[in-house]
């Protein structure tokens, strides 16, 4: 392009979220004067009706010789009855690029700015990562996230269960026999230092940590680079708020456990069935938001901060 022509297009939102992309963020940001990322989600309604999966970006840039900064977009969720008005209500922030091959998060407003500036100042460089431990303790969470991240402890995984064979009643599946119990490959483990296994634990089921999968992932898989990069000094996490997470966590598997869905399904045309035990962390919301203060007050958001983490995308996630 010419000196100030502009370019737009409409790319997966992984441009702004994944490291493959890296290598295009940097020219994009090298070789501009103005970038702008505006991000949408597919869920509930979608920029492109009908296509599966298409979690997009407006990107749209001027040409120029560098920016410092960008202009960066929350993660639009949306009903289609918005569509006329979406782009004028979306909310935008900027964003000090660090790194022209950096990551953009998803973020609309000052305050999720400052959140992230708080985050990164109480961890001191620290990690989840730096927790890690061979011969430590299991946090099992669930990869294929929706409008909720849980993780479990190593009693309350739930497993599936496969049943050889079953009689139908109705449409009601009766299974027959003894089941074989197996856990789900959608749940991943990561081993944590015995210490700070409760304070992960209900960090990852946290809204918080809802919200930074959200800013800083495609929106749909969480990998373990999500949860391990995580920034938290654990070593000089307070034993008092250690005591309270355990016993809040002990109490959020419990609550999963009781108010879990129970479903049967067959499989392979019908050759076998399975047991699944569906987790519904909205129906325990008000532990959650128990674990949210304690993690609120670590790091001193404030209040009105908290109530945004607390309530962040609350009427798609309810």
């Amino acid at each position: 392009m010419k000196d100030r022509g502009k370019f737009g297009f409409i790319v997966p939102v992984a441009l702004v979220s994944t490291d493959r992309m890296s290598d295009i963020r940097e020219i994009l940001h090298s070789t501009s004067s103005e970038v702008f990322y505006y991000n949408f989600d597919d869920r509930p309604s979608k920029i492109f009706s009908g296509i599966e999966h298409c979690r997009s970006t407006i990107v749209i840039t001027e040409k120029g010789k560098g920016v410092q900064k960008v202009t960066t977009s929350k993660f639009q969720k949306w009903t289609s009855e918005e569509r006329p008005r979406l782009l004028n209500k979306l909310k935008t922030t900027s964003w000090t690029v660090q790194d022209q091959e950096a990551k953009v998060p998803k973020i609309g407003t000052n305050l999720e700015r400052n959140i992230i500036r708080k985050l990164n100042d109480a961890s001191g460089g620290k990690t989840i990562n730096d927790a890690l431990d061979a011969n430590g303790t299991n946090v099992w969470y669930y990869n294929a996230t929706s409008n909720w991240i849980h993780a479990h402890t190593e009693q309350f995984i739930p497993k599936t269960e496969y049943f050889e064979s079953y009689a139908m009643n109705g449409s009601e599946i009766i299974p027959q026999g003894k089941g074989r119990k197996k856990v789900s490959s959608h749940y991943k483990a990561i081993s944590i230092d015995e210490k700070y296994v409760y304070v992960v634990n209900g960090l990852l089921n946290s809204s918080l940590f809802y919200w930074w999968f959200v800013i800083w992932s495609d929106g749909r898989d969480l990998l373990n680079q999500h949860v391990t990069s995580f920034p938290i000094d654990l070593g000089n996490f307070p034993s008092g708020k250690i005591g309270k997470l355990q016993s809040l966590v002990n109490g959020l598997m419990q609550s999963y456990f009781d108010n879990s869905n129970i479903k049967m399904n067959t499989r392979d045309n019908g050759k076998y069935c399975i047991r699944i035990r569906e987790i519904l962390p909205k129906r325990s919301k008000t532990i959650i938001d128990q674990i949210d203060d304690i993690f609120a007050e670590y790091f001193g958001f404030t209040k009105k901060e908290k109530e945004f983490i607390k309530t962040f995308d609350l009427k798609f996630r309810i």
